[in-house]
């Protein structure tokens, strides 16, 4: 698999039912115990994940407290274990660092894939808290709109 089989597609107001179909998928459901309209409603930026021209799946930056974020994404279930997820956040921190906004990302410590990808995509583990783990990626700039 090449990276450049991958690519963002930044959502639209119109765009924003085909992530919800997505979270309706059963195999992405499951990851996130139902439905969450609010997260993609909430969401600073929404993307459709593709691999070449079809759409394999989502990632959200959606805002959590001041400049901390929670990443959300889902595969379908027939793409999984390839890499693209972690391919997804490489291209969505690019996206951002472009505009120099400065921000953190938390994960749930027992996302062992989450926690990995985001290590693996150059984010810094920074603080650690009960159960969540929080990462930077490591820009000095103030935080910006998206």
């Amino acid at each position: 698999m090449k990276d450049n089989e991958i690519s963002l597609y930044q959502c639209r107001n119109e765009d924003y039912v085909r992530i919800l179909d997505f979270y309706n998928d059963p195999s992405i459901r499951k990851t996130f115990n139902g439905i969450r309209k609010d997260r993609v409603i909430a969401a600073d930026a929404a993307y459709i994940i593709r691999r070449n021209e079809t759409s394999i799946g989502f990632i959200l930056l959606v805002p959590s407290n001041n400049d901390t974020y929670n990443i959300d994404t889902g595969i379908l279930e027939q793409y999984r274990g390839n890499g693209y997820a972690t391919i997804a956040m490489r291209l969505l921190r690019e996206r951002v660092e472009v505009q120099g906004i400065n921000f953190y990302v938390q994960a749930k410590k027992n996302n062992l894939p989450m926690n990995k990808s985001l290590s693996s995509c150059g984010f810094s583990l920074i603080d650690e808290e009960d159960n969540i783990n929080y990462y930077s990626n490591n820009l000095v700039k103030q935080k910006a709109s998206i």
